[in-house]
Parts: C-alpha cells; structure tokens; sequence
C-alpha cells in the first residue's frame, strides 16, 4: 500500500512540486481557478442563483429555480478545488499527512 502512495506522491509531485523553479505552476494554477470563479460568479447565471441561495433560500425557491440542484453543485465545486488543494499540499510535503491542513480552514 505505500508503494502505491509513494507513486502516486511522485507522479504528483510533478505537477505541483515547490521549488523555486516549478512554484510558478501553482501560482498559474492558483490564478487560473480564481479567474475561472470570478467569471463563474460573476458573469454567468450560476453565480447569480448561488448569490441569491446565499441570501434568500426561499424567495429563490418560490422564484421558480432549483435550489437543491444548485447547491449540490456547489458541494461538488467545493470538492473538486479542496482535492486539488490536497494535491498540491502533499507534492509540498512529499508525503500524505492526514493532519497536515490542520489550522488551514480559513
């Protein structure tokens, strides 16, 4: 089983690996994900609707959107960049610690 983690640890680590030479890859993928939300939230209907769940659930829902679609999707976009901010913790670590984002919630 720690093969297998040690490979993938490895074949991450290209990826994200930090370095003075390949922090530039996660400064690129860090701008690339915050201008993709901003354009999501901003310029898009999606981002509207989940504006509008945050600030009236109900109204949203007696304006005829589906309410639940939406914020599982949210859920899942929340998944998908935490995952991503996981890879990128473990190839700077080069190990997989599953206390190691402790204190890292905001």
């Amino acid at each position: 089983m720690q093969t297998i983690n040690l490979f993938l640890a490895r074949r991450y680590a290209l990826l994200f690996y930090f370095d003075a030479v390949y922090a530039i890859y996660n400064i690129i993928a860090t701008i690339c994900i915050v201008d993709i939300g901003y354009i999501i939230l901003n310029h898009l209907p999606f981002g509207r609707y989940i504006y509008a769940i945050g600030g009236n659930e109900e109204a949203v829902r007696l304006s005829g959107i589906k309410v639940h679609k939406y914020k599982i999707l949210v859920y899942v976009i929340s998944g998908i960049t935490a995952s991503i901010a996981g890879l990128i913790l473990v190839s700077r670590l080069m190990s997989g610690q599953p206390n190691a984002g402790e204190g890292y919630e905001l």
